[in-house]
């Protein structure tokens, strides 16, 4: 079963439910960048396609005010998408112009439906089920874009808004039973109704995992998520369960759909998951990177690595990639967090003295020896090796140049029978220039280099592409 956001086909359930295509778009319709909505979308009540306009405004979906209100037996020009799991989220970005009412509503029927709209410059949140209505002005709202989200579970549906996009407010909930229960005739839908019109910015809807680490429901042992796009894992051992960490890329899939490009800026989170067996895998959540850290560009590429410490307790220290510019650092004392950023900056940036030749001081690989010291790798093209401080977030000596033949990036760092073991990605690059005088790698492979002194940058020595790459004939 693939529960990553699908392109399914609206249901049609009712006289007053119209599919308006039957033609898949070139790019995601959720950022409204087609001149038409795509097979995903219904028109609901009495919406008629001159209703809404995707290139009066482009990028927007523009829908235009049909004169009902919230107690007409219609509610006028609303276009929705199918609620496609029972536990979900769903938002929407939106301006109003001319003294439309408009927003987001849960849509079972006309008279069965609950909305968080903006009316008259305030926020409210309305709710009709049969013959019982109501309108909740919540508070005013200044003029511009206004961000709306509802998160759904079997039991209810809460909504929330925010003037920034950043902070939300919970504006109030409402029970799923009361509507029908949560099931998949129920619409997620933009709307504007009274007068004037709205326009809508973006539509995102995806599935929530429910928090308290389920299996997996696949059955299969790969992917290890079956929902969620990750990359970069790092791992480490914890009281008998293996403990994995990734770049979380359906963040930046979130953000640019499916045609956009994996640029990686947007991602800001990491994901955790979990293994006893390694076949049966436990997902943690994700780690929101930019909000425990909000100095941060982006998150990539994370190293972990732990440690007891005088307290008793058993510190982790998760390194990452802000972006290409540095590496930072969170801790927690559990694997799973909570998690907090012990300084407001990276650990070491391009600004850091004494990189030399490692102008990329990303992509961390970190470990810890038998004697307590920790070791940080970083680079891409040249990479360099350091030692840290007691407290495992400073740095306590030169930045040393690991002279890693072809580099490219993925840095990691290990320490097995009493040597310092670095593995990396090689690149691209011809290998006309190939001197070590061991086999030459493929291009885009993984090396390893070995040490007994990491400072010494003529004490590495490199050994062997243990991993070729796997695209090319041998």
């Amino acid at each position: 079963m693939n529960r990553i956001v699908s392109s399914l086909s609206a249901l049609i359930l009712t006289a007053n439910c119209y599919a308006l295509s039957t033609a898949d778009r070139k790019s995601p319709d959720w950022d409204f960048n087609n001149p038409e909505l795509g097979k995903e979308w219904s028109r609901l009540g009495n919406t008629s396609r001159e209703d809404y306009s995707l290139t009066e405004r482009g990028g927007f979906l523009r829908i235009k005010s049909g004169g009902d209100t919230l107690q007409s037996s219609v509610l006028s020009s609303l276009v929705g998408r199918p609620q496609e799991h029972r536990d979900f989220q769903s938002s929407t970005r939106f301006e109003v112009s001319d003294g439309a009412t408009a927003g987001m509503t849960v849509y079972l029927a006309a008279s069965s439906r609950y909305d968080l709209c903006v009316s008259d410059g305030r926020i409210h949140l309305r709710h009709r089920v049969g013959e019982n209505s109501g309108d909740k002005e919540l508070e005013a709202v200044p003029t511009g874009f206004i961000e709306v989200k509802v998160k759904g579970t079997p039991e209810e549906y809460k909504f929330y808004y925010s003037v920034d996009g950043v902070k939300f407010k919970e504006a109030g909930c409402f029970s799923a039973s009361e509507l029908g229960g949560i099931k998949p005739n129920a619409y997620i839908g933009l709307f504007s109704e009274g007068k004037g019109y709205a326009d809508f910015d973006f539509f995102k809807y995806r599935e929530v995992i429910p928090e308290g680490s389920p299996k997996l429901i696949s059955g299969n042992g790969n992917p290890l998520l079956d929902f969620q796009f990750t990359a970069d894992p790092t791992a480490v051992e914890h009281e008998g369960r293996l403990y994995v960490y990734a770049t979380n890329d359906h963040q930046q899939f979130e953000e640019v759909g499916r045609d956009g490009k994996n640029t990686y800026e947007r991602i800001k989170s990491l994901v955790m998951m979990s293994t006893d067996d390694m076949v049966n895998w436990t997902y943690h959540g994700n780690i929101d990177v930019g909000n425990v850290a909000p100095w941060i560009m982006a998150s990539w590429a994370p190293s972990i690595v732990k440690r007891k410490e005088e307290d008793g307790k058993t510190h982790f220290y998760l390194y990452f990639s802000n972006s290409g510019f540095g590496t930072g650092v969170l801790t927690a004392t559990s694997p799973v967090g909570p998690w907090t950023s012990p300084l407001d900056k990276s650990l070491v940036d391009a600004n850091t003295s004494g990189l030399g030749k490692c102008k990329v001081p990303f992509d961390p690989g970190a470990v810890i020896d038998p004697d307590g010291t920790g070791w940080l790798t970083i680079g891409a093209g040249n990479s360099c090796i350091m030692r840290l401080g007691a407290d495992m977030i400073s740095i306590d000596s030169e930045l040393k140049e690991l002279k890693a033949p072809h580099h490219f990036e993925a840095n990691e760092l290990n320490y097995i029978n009493g040597t310092y073991v670095y593995t990396y990605n090689t690149d691209w690059k011809d290998r006309g220039d190939w001197n070590v005088g061991e086999e030459v790698p493929s291009i885009c492979s993984m090396s390893y280099m070995t040490s007994k002194t990491p400072l010494d940058p003529d004490s590495w020595k490199y050994h062997h592409h243990y991993l070729k790459n796997p695209g090319l004939s041998t």
